[in-house]
């Protein structure tokens, strides 16, 4: 009998580890056609010195906000593993980022994308609604599903780390498509919010990019040609490249307020309902709380209001 019970428990940790790691990845490993390749130094966009920049300053801003919510925040900056791919995981109260060498160094990420991969990963553990249901029923409410991940990136995120860099903001000004700069200025009435949001798009534009060069598609993503698809309900998984670069062009002109300290729907009677819906449509742009700019896309995104 003792051994029965140690075995379903020992099956139970194995869900619940299994459930939890599986929220965390950036890009679904079957999606990288090749895993074993390789980007030196020489490949890469930036240094050691930066890769770590980003990651302490992200520390410096999120541990306190972790800690207002019970967690211990640990990310490890992982430059010398090869991997090419980012994870998070919650687990006894600490809440990992694991950032490594592999995807910073690939030709296609620049350093701002690297930032918007870290912003990413932190957003499964506070990005809020919508969450992504545990394996086998398993993992709880504590990992915001990819597009809500990526859509935190954009909208929170990397506004909160990047607002004060006006200067580095401005340098993309004139690097964007023509129409994605018209968006902006449309939607954003100060030039420093302006600078802010051609950055927001900078960095997703080449996450897109990398997570295109990693599948291999064919047709690379653009600000031109939005994915025209539209989900029944709303997708957990990783949306395609273009998806993903549609849902951080539409976080960066947003402008309902995301407070940072709250993860929306967290604490709600069903976190995946309409009661955790509505309280996230008080943070962010929804039909719902009369947004007609900054809607999640359709491609992965289904409002229940």
């Amino acid at each position: 009998m003792l051994r029965k019970t140690l075995s379903i428990l020992l099956a139970i940790t194995g869900c619940l580890l299994f459930s939890q790691i599986s929220f965390g990845t950036f890009i679904p490993t079957e999606d990288i056609k090749n895993p074993y390749q390789v980007f030196s130094a020489r490949d890469a966009n930036m240094t050691k010195a930066e890769f770590d920049g980003v990651i302490e300053k992200a520390k410096r801003y999120y541990t306190p906000i972790v800690s207002s919510h019970g967690g211990r925040l640990v990310i490890n900056g992982r430059w010398d593993d090869d991997t090419l791919n980012a994870n998070a995981s919650q687990f006894f109260g600490t809440w990992n980022v694991n950032m490594y060498g592999g995807l910073a160094r690939h030709p296609e990420m620049s350093l701002d994308g690297f930032a918007m991969v870290l912003c990413h990963e932190l957003g499964h553990h506070l990005a809020g609604f919508t969450f992504r249901k545990g394996f086998g029923g398993f993992g709880g409410t504590w990992a915001a599903n990819e597009g809500q991940s990526d859509y935190f990136a954009a909208h929170s995120c990397a506004r909160e780390l990047w607002r004060e860099e006006t200067e580095i903001n401005a340098s993309f000004r004139g690097t964007l498509p023509q129409s994605v700069a018209d968006r902006c200025d449309a939607v954003w009435s100060t030039i420093e919010e302006q600078d802010l949001c051609y950055r927001i798009n900078a960095g997703g534009e080449s996450l897109a990019r990398v997570l295109s060069a990693l599948k291999e598609d064919p047709v690379e993503p653009s600000f031109e040609t939005p994915d025209v698809n539209t989900v029944s309900t709303v997708d957990d998984n990783h949306p395609d490249a273009q998806c993903r670069l549609d849902t951080t062009y539409a976080a960066s002109v947003c402008l309902a307020g995301f407070d940072p300290n709250l993860i929306p729907g967290k604490k709600s009677a069903d976190p995946f309902g309409k009661e955790a819906e509505k309280e996230a449509s008080n943070y962010t742009c929804m039909i719902s709380s009369q947004w007609q700019e900054g809607l999640r896309p359709r491609c992965w995104f289904k409002s229940t209001l």
